[in-house]
């Protein structure tokens, strides 16, 4: 039988029933075809329904920083407005995925408040048709599983709980219901998840200078997604991120190995990391910590003793950065 991988499970984005394998392509199996189909196309119609009102927010953080940008500049205050400009640039590119700094006025700091509640309230006013949603369609999932397993259909088996795993993993990031793993979480604030439904499959990295040394100088995550497709996060520090190092077929993110690159009367930077892949359990959902390779030493040209963190198994769906012009300090974000 030829060897199969499952790319495209039925995501919330869109539903292609197809399954690839080695120049092949076969159709889902039929039970599971419209319930996936009809879930998806719920899951989009909540999707739209919560990016229309989150659209709205944001619009409204943006407008009231401009017009107290053109209120200042009537003044004297010019320094105000361009911090108020640097927050609408970082809210640009990271949105809430970071923080606005400390230095902000306090016209910032409470409109963004405000942003967080609205996004909290109408991500609340959704949850409960989310979860009758999810809650419907694992259950027929569960009856499609026994059913393929009375008939003793593997192929069919192995679909319907990767199926699965897209539906937990995005139920999982939506809950907030993860772990971060590293050496310092609460210093790595800027998060960057995967597409919902996905998870972490590599990483482009590369150098940059630091105090005479080549450290981890620019980094951006690669997400497997649950339409079968690969997709990038942001590309965070100032450097190049040049050596992609994605995760061999059946396998996924898992840990890393850290080497910090230290130097006296500075705090530690990313010096160099190592990829630990692991293989993909068959429900879609966790890791093998027993089957797992690992990369070369990629970023920077070394660095002091060895750290290393893993999820155990759990599913790694992003990453959590404390960025400058370099990589200060890198967090793996994990399934509980």
């Amino acid at each position: 039988m030829t060897r199969l991988t499952v790319l495209l499970i039925c995501g919330s984005l869109a539903c292609t029933a197809v399954v690839r394998g080695e120049g092949d392509e076969h159709p889902l199996p039929p039970l599971l075809t419209g319930p996936a189909a009809d879930y998806a196309a719920k899951e989009k119609a909540l999707d739209d329904e919560l990016i229309t009102q989150e659209e709205a927010a944001r619009r409204t953080y943006v407008d009231v920083l401009n017009a107290a940008i053109a209120k200042i500049e009537r003044g004297t205050n010019v320094a105000e407005a361009d911090l108020i400009r640097a927050e609408l640039k970082r809210f640009a590119k990271d949105g809430l995925d970071s923080n606005p700094s400390d230095k902000q006025p306090a016209v910032v700091k409470s409109s963004f408040k405000a942003l967080q509640k609205e996004e909290e309230r109408v991500t609340l006013a959704v949850a409960p048709k989310r979860t009758a949603l999810r809650t419907g369609y694992l259950r027929t999932l569960a009856e499609v599983e026994k059913t393929y397993t009375d008939q003793k259909d593997a192929f069919a088996v192995n679909i319907v709980r990767r199926a699965r795993g897209v539906v937990l993993r995005r139920t999982a990031v939506e809950t907030n219901n993860l772990a971060v793993l590293g050496t310092d979480p609460k210093a790595a604030e800027v998060k960057d998840l995967a597409p919902p439904g996905g998870f972490l499959v590599g990483l482009e990295t590369g150098q940059g200078p630091w105090l005479g040394f080549q450290v981890t100088g620019g980094l951006k995550p690669i997400f497997a997604t649950a339409d079968g497709t690969t997709a990038e996060g942001k590309s965070h520090g100032n450097f190049p991120h040049n050596v992609r190092t994605v995760a061999k077929e059946g396998y996924a993110v898992g840990g890393l190995l850290v080497r910090p690159r230290e130097s006296q009367g500075h705090k530690p930077v990313l010096g160099c990391i190592q990829i630990v892949f692991m293989k993909i359990n068959p429900d879609g959902a966790t890791l093998d910590p027993n089957d797992n390779y690992k990369t070369d030493w990629l970023g920077g040209d070394g660095g002091g003793k060895v750290k290393e963190f893993s999820g155990q198994g759990k599913m790694i769906v992003g990453i959590r950065i404390q960025p400058g012009e370099i990589i200060d300090n890198l967090c793996l974000v994990a399934l509980k």
